[in-house]
């Protein structure tokens, strides 16, 4: 009797250090929690990085669950799909956590390969401000992935950024359901 996998990529850009009460990493980390508080005393559990995954012996807790980069670095999402295509067993629960929001159209094959491959659950971390852009007036704004701007705050524009959000959650959403 083999023991089943289950595998990790959690893709913490600088854009998941932002949220309205809590960063997103705060949530993803505890999704990575209960993800990996459902396996079993038979389960592998491992973490999938750029170019590694961590051995299954060092990794049963979810606290150690983490591929991530460091502040300001970018994290490779084509080599740690491809690092999990490559080195985990075919039928492993597979779980990748993002925001998603440099995910390249490029990268659709690789994803399509994963979900034919493994047992693929995607968490996409919500735009912090989907419901609502809390501006008023002109602002200057710094984006998380760098750069300054100046926005309108007004409704005109609240709407059309309201509408720009959903528009790429949907489409994001469908690559991933094609996939």
């Amino acid at each position: 009797l083999v023991a089943s996998a289950m595998a990790a990529a959690f893709f913490a850009s600088p854009s998941m250090r932002v949220g309205r009460k809590r960063p997103l990493l705060d949530a993803a980390r505890e999704a990575l929690e209960s993800w990996f508080g459902a396996a079993s005393g038979e389960d592998r559990c491992i973490r999938v990085e750029a170019d590694a995954v961590t051995p299954p012996a060092l990794q049963r807790r979810a606290r150690h669950a983490v591929a991530q980069c460091a502040p300001g670095q970018h994290f490779d999402v084509r080599r740690a799909l491809q690092t999990a295509r490559a080195a985990l067993p075919r039928g492993t629960a597979l779980l990748a956590i993002g925001d998603w929001y440099d995910l390249d159209v490029a990268l659709d094959r690789d994803l399509a390969d994963l979900g034919a491959r493994f047992d693929c659950t995607v968490l996409v971390a919500r735009d912090p401000w989907y419901d609502s852009l809390l501006l008023g007036g002109s602002v200057r704004l710094r984006g998380v992935e760098g750069g300054m701007f100046r926005a309108d705050g007004g409704p005109r524009d609240r709407a059309a950024y309201a509408e720009a959000v959903r528009e790429r959650e949907a489409a994001l959403l469908a690559r991933f359901a094609a996939a």
